[in-house]
């Protein structure tokens, strides 16, 4: 596992694919946070989630307070939480901004809908090429897959989303990753920026021939 981040009070770690954030997981592996307790013998506190094929820096709390204190600037939209994500199709640079609202479904998948909670979220566009685009994403709001609907709104779902889109080629997780997150530090309130990197696949399989470098 990839610490980020760690001292008495937080950890920020850099989420692998496929493992869910908390909770059960249909494929009967141990959580995220389940992992971590066991590796560190000590409780923690996830403080937000991450999808189960998502990747990217996460924020586990050490302590009670200190959850308290994260999810607080989360409530009060302080906390910045940049991703980076490639998606099917031709993106427009106007595309800027998304807001829909995001309700669950009959069936228990989420959607966008006319009578759901308000969703926010801001597009970048830094690159299309072979009939994809790469995007810088920053989220408003925190609604369950966000993200993944906004994409899918402007019919651009991403790649690699077994719910809202298809699977890929050789079947590689999904192409969404959390690469940096900001927020206040629990106890002493100083600024902290940390970075997550890319995991391998998105260097070997979507971002395979990018015009840019990420």
């Amino acid at each position: 596992m990839n610490v980020l981040f760690q001292d008495k009070h937080i950890l920020v770690v850099n989420k692998p694919a496929r493992i869910v954030t908390e909770g059960p997981d249909h494929n009967k592996r141990d959580s995220l946070e389940k992992q971590l307790i066991a590796r560190l013998e000590q409780v923690l506190w996830p403080c937000h989630r991450l999808d189960r094929d998502t990747t990217g820096a996460i924020i586990f709390a050490k302590s009670k307070s200190g959850k308290a204190c994260i999810a607080k600037q989360f409530e009060k939209r302080q906390v910045r939480k940049s991703y980076l994500v490639c998606v099917h199709g031709e993106w427009q640079p106007e595309w800027n901004r998304v807001e829909t609202h995001i309700a669950r479904t009959t069936s228990g998948k989420m959607a966008n809908t006319n009578t759901g909670k308000c969703s926010i979220t801001t597009f970048r566009r830094l690159a299309f090429w072979n009939g994809k685009s790469l995007l810088e994403a920053l989220v408003k709001t925190g609604r369950r897959h966000q993200i993944r609907l906004h994409c899918l709104h402007h019919q651009c779902p991403i790649l690699g989303d077994r719910i809202y889109g298809k699977r890929a080629v050789n079947d590689p997780p999904m192409a969404l990753h959390a690469r940096q997150i900001r927020f206040r530090h629990p106890s002493t309130e100083a600024g902290l920026t940390v970075d997550a990197s890319l995991p391998d696949y998105w260097h070997n399989h979507w971002l395979k021939d990018c015009p840019i470098n990420i």
